[in-house]
């Protein structure tokens, strides 16, 4: 079955470490399936199935990139982590009176502190499997299919829709929309990664 216009692209040029025939919507299904395999293997194996979940997806995606890569200076990338660091009260602010409007419950206290796996695939893993998967593949390829403003709007609902928690969603979403735009307007991957981080 053919791609869509616009959804598919060519394999990586040569040198690429991973010659790939996966557009980036049947990579967000492999990926989606191998987060999927994670979580029905956490019952038993703990946050070790996390870990090698989001790990497996993240060498997918990297092992599929194609070159020129966007590059962002250690300064800027700091600066970012640090703007979203200072962000979160703001968000946390804005989320509960949103998700209240759309009749969601109010969410019980915070998880004790994450073991050293889960602190790694939240931290480290997953904001560079989610950057490089829906800004860096999935976002430029929306974009040539239906314009900037849908193509963020959908890459920021493909992002939210494995967070499954109503609230989980929610926020994503909304840091979907912002890194979405943050991406369309600076081309740079790193700096997504670091202000998710």
């Amino acid at each position: 079955m053919p791609a869509a216009p616009g959804l598919h692209w060519a394999p990586p040029v040569s040198g690429a470490p991973f010659a790939s025939t996966l557009g980036p919507l049947q990579l967000v299904c492999t990926v989606w399936a191998l987060l999927l395999l994670a979580a029905l293997a956490a019952p038993a194996l703990g946050d070790t199935a996390r870990f090698a979940g989001v790990g497996a997806a993240l060498v997918l995606v990297v092992a599929t990139r194609r070159p020129p890569f966007a590059r962002a200076g250690f300064l800027s990338a700091l600066l970012a982590g640090a703007a979203g660091f200072a962000s979160l009260p703001a968000w946390l602010g804005g989320l509960a009176p949103a998700g209240s409007a759309l009749g969601l419950e109010p969410r019980p206290s915070l998880a004790p502190a994450p073991g050293a796996l889960r602190a790694a695939c939240d931290l480290l893993l997953g904001p560079a499997l989610e950057e490089l998967l829906y800004r860096e593949r999935v976002l430029p390829a929306l974009r040539a299919a239906c314009g900037a403003f849908l193509a963020v709007v959908l890459s920021s609902a493909l992002f939210a829709l494995p967070h499954r928690d109503p609230w989980l969603v929610l926020a994503a979403f909304g840091v979907g929309l912002v890194l979405g735009t943050a991406f369309l307007a600076t081309g740079s991957t790193p700096l997504c990664v670091a202000t998710t981080a």
